[in-house]
């Protein structure tokens, strides 16, 4: 369960040691039709290169239009898949690290227990 819990938020991780942190400008906020009838906001920030690009993140935008907001952002990326930039307010980097680890922890100890019994089952040799 950690380990998906983790992986949820790997990319806010990811950005958290590798992206840069830039001032973007909120642009513009649209809904869309999901599933079931629910409909989903989502915010675009104009970021410093003149890209618009969703945030990773589904919601109302932080602030009005035309607003500085700080973000993460990979740069060089195309704002498309994981990494799509994050606002540098969003909780969860570190928790969804602590979740990774914690995961990849529970995994390791898993498989550790599981060869350490089947070796004990394993018949002796006989001499």
């Amino acid at each position: 369960m950690l380990l998906l819990a983790g992986s949820v938020r790997f990319t806010n991780v990811y950005l958290t040691w590798f992206g840069t942190e830039v001032v973007g400008t909120v642009a513009d906020e649209s809904t869309s039709p999901g599933a079931h009838g629910h409909q989903y906001t989502q915010c675009v920030v104009l970021l410093p290169d003149g890209t618009r690009q969703e945030l990773a993140v589904t919601g109302p935008c932080p602030a009005p239009r035309g607003t500085g907001v700080d973000v993460l952002q990979m740069p060089g990326s195309d704002g498309l898949g994981f990494f799509r930039p994050v606002l540098t307010s969003v909780a969860g980097y570190w928790w969804g690290l602590a979740g990774l680890l914690g995961g990849l922890g529970g995994l390791g100890t898993t498989v550790a227990l599981t060869v350490r019994e089947a070796k004990a089952r394993r018949p002796k040799p006989s001499a």
